[in-house]
């Protein structure tokens, strides 16, 4: 991708724009069913008006609260998770030579996805008075850095795999 294009092609300089574009997306995506009319009017998405469709974002990331899975977000959360695990392919694939493994490679996209998350967390403790910032540091460090260094460094796994075995194919 021209996108993803830098001198050094580092994991961190393409971890960087990978995943911050992933959250553009996720936040595209929650914003675009809701306008759309496909989002359903049940639970956090009753709250999904301007810095509220922010705070179904993080809630996409997160859908058992109490021990109890919130279905309405479940959806979200399985699209959230594709859209990670394509950046982190996507970046590991983007790398030439790589630093280390596939899964650290594509968990550098946790670098482009914790600033923005940070953001939209302390936009979300300020505009919400019932969200206190002891609240979010939880979610925050699973939203920002677990869960996209996760999802990412599965991506990454898998582009190795795929690497691996486009070049069996083609060595036969």
């Amino acid at each position: 991708m021209a996108l993803l294009s830098a001198p050094e092609e580092s994991p961190a300089a393409s971890g960087l724009v990978a995943g911050g574009a992933a959250y553009l997306l996720g936040v595209a995506v929650i914003v675009g069913t809701a306008l759309a009319g496909v989002a359903p009017a049940t639970g956090v998405w009753e709250r999904s008006d301007g810095i509220g469709y922010l705070l179904v974002h993080h809630a996409a990331h997160l859908p058992v609260w109490q021990f109890t899975v919130q279905w309405p977000v479940v959806p979200y959360t399985v699209v959230l998770a594709t859209v990670l695990v394509v950046a982190g392919f996507v970046v590991t694939q983007h790398v030439r030579d790589r630093v280390g493994t596939g899964f650290r490679t594509g968990s550098s996209i946790a670098v482009g996805y914790v600033p923005v998350t940070l953001i939209v967390s302390v936009a979300l403790v300020l505009g919400h008075g019932a969200i206190t910032p002891i609240r979010m540091m939880a979610p925050t460090l699973l939203v920002g850095i677990v869960i996209p260094g996760l999802l990412g460094g599965i991506g990454g796994v898998l582009s190795d795999r795929y690497d691996r075995r486009t070049a069996g194919v083609s060595q036969s």
